[in-house]
């Protein structure tokens, strides 16, 4: 088989043919939907030149300012590389690991334990003489292996050993496809392979020694397309490099293609240096080509990457864009062609059309070197507001009245200038258009349409019309509610006409349009779209109708699909109640969250599935056909917790292993940014949180993805968030405990002290309250002792008057009369005599006694100076017809307040009675003397003689020792007696008076 045919086959089996192109889906796409980063947004330099994403959906960016860019969908971070050199290439190795090449320099991205992501070196791994290599241009991980090239060296490091090959000439660039060995492209040499540790020329590889590769990618039956600069596309089977000869060839060396990778439904995305990026099919075709006309902020374009859920990331020379692509929802506006604002849409003979402010527009199929644009009817100008397709021909309206466009030509069919263009049901050949005031008829015959005129009866705006079943004609008005008219089963000028507003169920009078349904009518309202039953009369929502909100001027434009979906416009959110019965319908609008919020003013569902809105934005294409369910998980993070947002508590990379920290009472207040990695439209990821311990309920939903928590009081907190993207779909929540320490005063060593403090205080307290309750007690008790002394001493007092007033005086008369008795009788010896002398000295005896009575029971002489006077009084009067002298000292008038109780001064009165009695008896000596002491309440009594003494140790002695040690006792004193023959004898009485 000759080459030029092979290679026609080739070519034939891996590009579809152009002439399908009106087949392909993509053939009338329009611009997707672009967002774009400038530089003032990520803080860093314009030019951007390697990017990925990782596990966790983070992206990052290979700088020009010496770092690499982390991008959470919310924040922008820059980890700086140590030399602060250009981030030229990056790679994502199995285990996560990111790998960074810049100028002389390469390593990887690892978590330090705060959170932050920090740059490690491998440079210590390699030999100094090759560290000086410049450039790495790019890398790639293969399992275990990384690979990276320089102009100079070519790197392989394996277990943390490096493998080194230098360039003959200069290596240009490297890739590495699944399955496949590195490709390494040498200048002088050509395309090599890596085999072992060798590099061979792939076959027919030395083609390329002059001209560079930029891209090698998967192509389809397992060959792999190459892409170069200056030959365009080729294609190796693994034997043979067979050229692909395509138009778009000529656009990509034009604009200098540089990178290319093969996107995940088959198709690819090129980027060049001066044309922005180029989107071609499976087939080779031209999907689009994302340049400034696109929107595109830069045209030089390094690097393109698609992340998890299908967009594109382009690093630009100044700036960085992600494209939508592939996407559901594609664009048509000004850039490419379609003007001014689109009032309606139809498809004539396959081709869209688009009536716009300024006129129709036709879309033209993308072709091998054009993308799908617009192109004008340059033979009609001026406000166009309805189209209607026929089989034969396109009628137009606009503000120079209804025109036919057929083969390619226009007529004008009549001045009136209409709204819309109905045809109707019953009669094929009927157009009724709805005009500003009232309602008209074209009517075709014979070939020619004929202008039957206005209807008449009706002066309201008709900006819709649509026949129900029965044959009835409904007109939506702006200003004055729903008109009907009953044409009696036949058309007619005067038809019968029925005006609907609020009283028969409208919301409102104004904004009622009709649209026609599967052999109904609807009626879209302020509030939404509803029906009309038959039964009552009245206008009624549909039965599982949306909540929405009034707003001025607002149209519901309703259309239903050839399935009895109702696409309708909520606002500026296009919207779907999903068919599920008759008259019964279900909210879906999933996955309209995609599609831009802009005005809606028309709305053209197709029978492929393909929807197509209209508005002052231009046309929006939804193609249901391409909605994809990603099963990438949607995760959400807490980026970074800090305090009163200075001090950072944790940095936010995932894989940080976080400590649960532990708060000071004094910092407490809490700021938590949050993000969820999702990258579609931009705005429609919201969050939601709670702190549980302070409040375990969940927040609303919320854009701001940061909270403050201020003045939280002690204990363990954990905050969780969640995040819902614009797919609806919710997060698994993201979780940071931690835990603050009550203040000093409510601390376990406070609450220790305090513990202590009270039980001591208890302690002090009870010991207190004993204390106050026995004195109190005793208070109470010698309260009620001087109450009961005070009684006794009365008592007393009054006992030692009475006896000493009544015994006393009858003692005395007793021992009177005895002693007048005594001496009447003249002999004193005789019987009479003596006993009157017993009688005399009994009386004489009894009355001593009794004093002494009187004496101890009368309280006025109860102290001790009361007892030491009775005592001197006693001795005075014993010893004064006696041979002893008796004395006495210490007699101090400071004893008047020492008070003693009765039977203290009574036995202390006995004891020394029966002592100076014993020393008057026995004795015999000269002098006897008392002594008084008092010091510090201690009293002593001394009673001393220089008599004969006696010996102790006798038992039989006359003193009456017994009586006077158990009368001490009694009293609770202490008495001792001492005694030497010939000395005399003292006797001591002591006791403590305070006891």
């Amino acid at each position: 088989m000759p080459i030029r045919i092979f290679s026609f086959f080739l070519i034939i089996t891996f590009w579809i043919n152009t002439v399908s192109a009106d087949q392909s889906p993509s053939a009338e796409c329009g611009i997707p939907l672009i967002k774009n980063y400038i530089p003032d947004q990520y803080n860093a330099h314009g030019q951007n030149w390697a990017a990925l994403q990782d596990s966790n959906g983070f992206l990052y960016f290979g700088n020009t300012d010496g770092c690499v860019l982390q991008f959470d969908g919310v924040r922008w971070r820059q980890i700086p590389v140590p030399n602060g050199s250009i981030v030229r290439s990056l790679a994502l190795g199995s285990d996560g690991t990111i790998f960074v090449g810049a100028q002389n320099e390469i390593g990887f991205l690892k978590t330090n334990p705060s959170g932050y992501l920090q740059y490690v070196s491998l440079l210590p791994e390699l030999d100094e003489n090759v560290c000086n290599f410049g450039n790495v241009w790019q890398l790639h991980v293969a399992h275990d292996t990384l690979f990276f090239n320089t102009r100079q060296y070519l790197f392989r490091r394996v277990n943390n050993k490096f493998r080194v090959w230098k360039a003959k000439s200069t290596f240009h660039t490297t890739f590495k496809l699944p399955g496949y060995k590195l490709f390494v492209q040498e200048k002088q040499t050509g395309l090599m392979q890596l085999s072992g540790d060798s590099l061979q020329l792939i076959p027919g590889g030395q083609q390329f020694k002059n001209d560079k590769v930029y891209a090698i990618l998967p192509a389809p039956d397992g060959k792999i397309l190459i892409v170069t600069r200056t030959s365009g596309l080729l294609l190796f089977d693994g034997k043979k490099i067979t050229p692909i000869h395509s138009p778009v060839n000529k656009w990509l060396i034009e604009n200098q293609v540089y990178y290319g990778i093969r996107l995940r439904n088959g198709s690819y995305a090129l980027a060049t240096l001066r044309g922005g990026l180029v989107l071609l099919d499976a087939s080779g075709r031209i999907i689009n080509i994302i340049n400034k006309n696109s929107g595109l902020q830069d045209e030089n374009v390094w690097h393109v990457f698609q992340d998890h859920h299908n967009g594109l990331w382009l690093s630009l020379n100044k700036g960085i864009s992600r494209v939508n692509f592939p996407s559901p929802v594609s664009v048509f506006d000004e850039w490419n062609g379609l003007q001014g604002n689109v009032q309606h849409i139809v498809r004539h003979n396959g081709t869209l059309f688009a009536a716009t402010g300024l006129g129709v527009y036709r879309l033209q199929h993308a072709t091998t070197s054009t993308s799908a644009h617009f192109t004008a009817l340059p033979e009609l100008k001026g406000q166009t507001w309805a189209l209607l397709s026929l089989p034969d021909e396109l009628l137009i309206s606009n503000n120079y009245g209804v025109f036919s466009f057929q083969n390619g030509r226009l007529h004008k069919l009549t001045a009136k200038s209409s709204w819309m263009l109905y045809r109707s049901k019953r009669n094929s050949n009927r157009i009724f258009l709805g005009l500003d005031e009232g309602v008209a008829s074209l009517y075709r015959k014979q070939g020619e349409w004929i202008d039957e005129g206005r209807i008449s009866g009706i002066s309201e705006e008709a900006r819709t019309l649509s026949e129900d079943s029965t044959g009835n004609l409904w007109i939506g008005t702006v200003t004055n509610g729903i008109l009907k008219l009953d044409f009696n089963g036949g058309f007619s000028q005067q038809p019968k006409i029925t005006l609907f507003n609020k009283k028969d169920g409208l919301p409102a009078e104004t904004y009622n349009l009709v649209f026609p349904a599967q052999n109904d009518v609807l009626f879209g309202t302020m509030h939404g779209p509803y029906q009309f039953d038959l039964l009552s009369k009245r206008f009624l929502p549909l039965q599982n109708p949306l909540t929405i909100t009034p707003e001025k001027k607002f149209y519901t434009v309703m259309a239903v699909d050839r399935k009895g979906n109702i696409w309708f416009n909520k606002g500026k959110q296009p919207s779907l109640l999903r068919y599920v019965s008759e008259k019964s319908w279900q909210k879906d609008d999933k996955w309209l969250w995609q599609i831009p919020p802009v005005p809606v003013y028309t709305i053209f569902p197709e029978d492929s599935g393909v929807i197509w809105f209209g508005g002052p934005e231009g046309v929006i294409r939804f193609d249901t056909r391409q909605i994809v369910t990603s099963d990438i998980p949607f995760r959400s993070f807490i980026r970074q917790v800090s305090i009163d947002r200075d001090s950072v508590l944790f940095a936010g990379q995932a894989s940080a292993i976080i400590v649960e920290p532990t708060l000071p009472y004094n910092q407490k207040e809490l700021h938590f940014v949050f993000a969820a990695p999702f990258y579609g439209q931009p705005g429609l990821v919201s969050f939601q949180y709670r702190l549980k311990g302070f409040i375990d309920t969940w927040s609303g939903w919320s854009t701001e993805p940061w909270k403050d928590y201020t003045n939280l009081s002690e204990g363990r907190y954990e905050f969780q968030v969640r995040a819902r993207n614009d797919f609806g779909t919710i997060s698994t929540p993201a979780i940071f405990t931690f835990h603050i320490l009550p203040p000093w005063y409510r601390s376990i060593w406070a609450f220790a002290l305090s513990l202590v403090a009270i039980v001591a205080f208890m302690y002090g307290g009870s010991r207190w309250l004993i204390a106050e309750t026995h004195r109190k007690a005793i208070a109470e008790r010698k309260k009620i002792e001087r109450i009961r002394k005070h009684a006794e001493e009365d008592v007393r007092r009054k006992v030692a008057a009475d006896f000493h007033d009544e015994l006393g005086t009858r003692i005395t008369r007793i021992s009177l009369f005895s002693e007048i008795l005594k001496n009447r009788v003249i002999d004193e010896q005789t019987e009479d005599a003596l006993l009157l002398q017993k009688i005399n000295d009994n009386a004489h005896h009894l009355y001593d006694e009794t004093r002494d009575f009187i004496w101890q029971i009368d309280p006025q002489k109860d102290t001790l100076l009361d007892l030491i006077t009775r005592l001197k009084t006693f001795g005075d009067e014993l010893f004064e017809n006696s041979a002893m002298r008796f004395e006495i000292s210490s007699l101090h008038k400071s004893f008047s307040h020492i008070r003693l109780s009765m039977d203290l001064r009574q036995h202390l009165l006995r004891i020394f009675q029966e002592a100076m009695h014993n020393a008057l008896k026995y004795a015999n000596g000269q002098k006897i003397h008392l002594s008084i002491s008092l010091e510090n309440n201690r009293l002593q009594i001394y009673l001393q003689d220089d008599g004969r003494g006696f010996d102790l140790s006798s038992q039989n002695s006359g003193y009456g020792l017994k009586n006077m040690r158990e009368r001490a006792k009694n009293i609770g004193g202490e008495l001792t007696i001492e005694s030497e023959q010939g000395v005399g004898t003292t006797v001591c009485f002591s006791e403590n008076l305070s006891e």
